[in-house]
């Protein structure tokens, strides 16, 4: 038994279009941003954020194209895990990303430079959160018309971005208000460890994906009450279940009636 659409008509790839659009948006208004405020540590956070977003958000459309080919005959249970390789290759560059934002960030800490704030930069940064809102909005409505683990996987990602930016509005106007300037180095390293945690759990969703971890318990138990719902179905064990990309595969053992035919019997499974 096999659930999830086909690629015709799936809002992802779409969806993944409208993400690198916008996203090209902000990668140059956040390197104005940047160059804007001194270097500011805050503004690189979100600077390098937006540019993993772009390479990432390429690599799952690629990725949600080739998953959502029909099944062939080297691949006979489709390629709906190419999502589970993107979404594991997404949680890699986070990680580097973050590795780089903590260095750059603990090096402002141990010599904290000055940072310039102007008000037009800090509006920008503001601006990018609106954006950034926009792309969430477009991902979560493709998701929820059909699951994709890649641009689940990039939606969390953009959540983050949401406290990340507002964080960064919020460190420019401390150093407006004549906050220590290592305040900046401290939000970089927060920020750092936040990535980190993103990318901690996109890899285990990812894993769950490539190693077949069982779907959760609410819908394995919607499976069986549907199952047993069948008048002829007296029981059923070893259900088995598993996710690649959009399809969802069970497989379990019923218990029928004994005086059925084969031929019944092959029609209810």
């Amino acid at each position: 038994m096999h659930g999830g659409p086909h690629a015709h008509g799936h809002p992802a790839p779409r969806a993944v279009l409208v993400t690198l659009a916008l996203g090209l948006v902000l990668v140059a208004a956040k390197v104005w941003a940047y160059a804007a405020t001194g270097f500011s540590a805050a503004v690189l956070a979100s600077l390098l954020d937006s540019v993993v977003d772009i390479a990432v958000s390429a690599m799952n459309g690629a990725a949600i194209l080739y998953a959502h080919r029909p099944p062939d005959a080297d691949h006979r249970h489709g390629h709906g895990k190419a999502e589970g390789v993107a979404a594991l290759a997404q949680a890699a560059l986070m990680a580097g990303a973050g590795a780089f934002l903590a260095a750059e960030a603990v090096g402002r800490l141990l010599a904290p430079p000055p940072v310039a704030v102007p008000l037009l930069a800090a509006g920008l940064v503001l601006g990018s959160t609106l954006v950034t809102v926009a792309i969430l909005w477009v991902q979560r409505r493709a998701v929820a018309q059909a699951p994709s683990l890649a641009l689940e996987a990039d939606s969390a990602h953009y959540t983050a971005d949401l406290a990340l930016n507002g964080g960064v509005v919020a460190t420019l106007v401390a150093a407006w208000a004549g906050a220590p300037a290592w305040v900046d180095g401290a939000f970089g390293l927060a920020v750092a460890a936040w990535v980190g945690w993103t990318a901690w759990g996109v890899a285990g969703q990812a894993l769950d994906m490539l190693l077949d971890a069982e779907l959760d318990a609410a819908t394995r138990g919607r499976i069986e009450a549907i199952a047993l719902a069948h008048p002829a179905v007296r029981g059923l064990h070893d259900l088995r279940t598993r996710r690649a990309g959009a399809r969802e595969a069970v497989s379990l053992d019923l218990e029928l009636e004994p005086r059925l035919t084969l031929a019944a019997a092959h029609a209810i499974g």
